[in-house]
């Protein structure tokens, strides 16, 4: 009789066996893809939600302390008689920074702006050359995991009147809920918000489209929105809201950019496209020559089609993108319209 084998019967894989491993190891990382994909969404979604939240809070501690909600932006400041070319400062991002323990960066800031005379108050644009090393600060709190253009110092695609080329802003990921917006018969071709003036009567949206943050102006006494004026309901109107791009990043939203509408976005009634989270997208589809809607938009890019918002009581809650942008969507964005929707 022949000795055992020295293996003790051992024989390696076959090619077939092997390919048979690596087949199950494929299903199985194909399958648990997807779950942490959705798992790190998840997270993300979650995170945004919170920062939203703890901006809301600064907003409404800033409202306690103030007695009334930040503005959108400082209009007209810095002349004994404002005019609509003015340039703007400040917005409420830069003045809620005390509220998210971010009052050191608040302070320097401030120790920036200059004497602009008697009876003035002491004011500096958010594009001094003073101000950039805190305009360009990245912030986690103003910046949502899932946007693309996150932690990017950029300049803006617009000026403001007047202000110096090359200025540049640190992305941020949400803007105040200005109000409706007004366009057709009656109104300028371009259209009317509650972020600028017009320099033609009427200058801003009827009074009954304002929201809670706007820009305020002492030409036209735009004062700053108390809770009591909202009542349309706390928990049925929105305060701040997403806005992350795709495409075109120096349409993105800047935290600390106080020009019209980086910092700012408002409901464009019947313009769906406002919300598609992508500013070229947006501009296919209603063409070049509207662009409005596009620059003032909201949008996300969670799955499922949502974008978040804080509301004036301090709740978060998503608005799919599916909302009916001709009625809903607008008595969201209103303070005290007189309407109260479901949200989707």
């Amino acid at each position: 009789m022949l000795p055992p084998s020295p293996r003790g019967g051992r024989r390696a894989f076959t090619l077939i066996e092997l390919l048979v491993v690596v087949a199950i190891i494929a299903v199985l990382i194909g399958l648990l893809l997807p779950a942490v994909q959705k798992v790190r969404e998840s997270a993300a979604r979650t995170k945004c939600q919170n920062n939203l939240k703890q901006l809301a809070l600064a907003v409404q501690n800033y409202h306690d302390a103030t007695g009334a909600f930040p503005p959108g932006s400082w209009m007209d400041l810095t002349r004994a008689v404002p005019t609509t070319s003015d340039r703007t400062h400040g917005n409420w991002a830069v003045e809620s920074l005390p509220y998210v323990e971010q009052g050191v960066v608040h302070a320097l800031y401030s120790a920036n702006t200059r004497n602009n005379g008697p009876d003035l108050p002491n004011s500096e644009y958010d594009d001094a050359s003073a101000n950039q090393p805190f305009v360009r600060q990245f912030l986690p709190v103003h910046t949502c995991p899932s946007d693309p253009n996150a932690n990017k110092v950029l300049e803006p695609e617009t000026k403001a009147n007047g202000s110096p080329a090359g200025r540049t802003f640190m992305t941020g990921s949400y803007r105040a809920v200005t109000g409706v917006s007004a366009t057709g018969p009656g109104f300028t071709s371009s259209g009317l918000y509650w972020d600028t003036y017009d320099s033609d009567a009427p200058h801003t949206p009827p009074r009954e489209r304002r929201g809670a943050i706007h820009a305020q102006s002492r030409f036209l006494g735009l004062k700053g929105e108390r809770l009591q004026a909202v009542t349309d309901g706390a928990s049925n109107t929105l305060l701040l809201g997403e806005y992350t791009t795709l495409t075109h990043p120096t349409r993105a939203t800047f935290w600390a950019r106080s020009y019209t509408s980086y910092s700012m976005s408002s409901a464009t009634p019947g313009q769906p496209r406002a919300l598609l989270g992508d500013y070229d997208r947006c501009v296919a589809v209603g063409g070049p020559g509207n662009t409005n809607p596009c620059k003032r938009g909201f949008g996300s890019q969670h799955t499922g089609g949502v974008i978040n918002f804080a509301r004036c009581d301090g709740s978060v809650r998503p608005v799919l993108t599916t909302v009916d942008t001709n009625t809903v969507f607008p008595a969201l964005c209103t303070i005290a319209g007189g309407e109260v929707f479901p949200d989707n």
